[in-house]
């Protein structure tokens, strides 16, 4: 099996993480479709310390925002490495949204549900060490 180091994307001679969720043509026309500017990665150590950087920088809100778009335009990403139909920066941006919603609404049930006893023993367990 042969591995290729460049972007799928944009033909781009070599593929960091960087460049597929920020600097990749593809990636920018995604976020360019949102209400997000971010800052250089280049500015930070690297690509962990920047995303730290940005989201403790933000409201929990924001912080999921930003991950569900980084998710859609990876998986995007990966559906394009693996031969599959690529899909718009306005459909990426959809599923991301999509996902947040759904996001969402799952946390809402589980807020309104009662924890399982076995859970709820096991947290108050856990609370007292």
């Amino acid at each position: 099996m042969t591995l290729n180091a460049g972007c799928a994307g944009c033909s781009s001679p070599s593929e960091s993480i960087v460049h597929s969720l920020l600097t990749c043509h593809r990636s920018k026309e995604v976020w360019g479709t949102s209400r997000f500017t971010l800052t250089d990665p280049s500015s930070h150590g690297n690509f962990t310390e920047w995303l730290s950087s940005t989201l403790n920088q933000r409201d929990a809100m924001t912080t999921t925002q930003i991950s569900a778009i980084m998710y859609q335009i990876w998986h995007n990403r990966n559906q394009l490495v693996n031969g599959k139909e690529v899909k718009s920066a306005y459909h990426v941006m959809t599923m991301a949204l999509h996902s947040m919603e759904d996001f969402d609404a799952s946390r809402r049930r589980d807020k309104n549900r009662p924890m399982p006893s076995s859970l709820s023993n096991h947290s108050a367990e856990h609370a007292r060490r």
